[in-house]
């Protein structure tokens, strides 16, 4: 928690993956819970659907992407802009008042070799981090 309270504080470009995107949720006063049937070893399991006000949107320019699943805990009761959601599920949070500051529940560096959207978001990131 400290260290996503400085790179939150000093506004340093993070993307929280999975468990990273959960702390991020629960350093904004959430809560996790265990559920089941969310650990796959597909390459694809589920549809998201983006909020269009979001950051994930702009960088992805759609409502809609498949992802993977591999957790067995989702976040919940969070303060922090949920950005993305699979029926009850938050798969993706973000704080749009920093630079980049976008947390998703599913593991795009699995999907980088095969999907434009893993892509986007790693070289979104890249370039937050290299001040572009």
């Amino acid at each position: 928690m400290d260290i996503i309270k400085y790179i939150h504080k000093k506004n340093i470009p993070v993307l929280g993956i999975c468990l990273g995107m959960q702390q991020m949720g629960i350093f904004y006063n959430g809560k996790l819970k265990r559920i089941k049937n969310h650990y796959s070893p597909k390459k694809y399991c589920h549809g998201i659907k983006i909020n269009k006000n979001s950051k994930l949107y702009e960088i992805l320019k759609t409502e809609k992407i498949n992802v993977n699943s591999r957790h067995n805990y989702c976040l919940i009761n969070s303060d922090i802009t949920v950005s993305s959601k699979s029926g009850l599920v938050i798969e993706s949070i973000e704080d749009k008042e920093k630079n980049f500051f976008i947390g998703v529940q599913w593991h795009p560096e699995d999907m980088f070799s095969y999907d434009y959207s893993s892509k986007r978001i790693f070289s979104s990131f890249i370039d937050a981090c290299r001040g572009d």
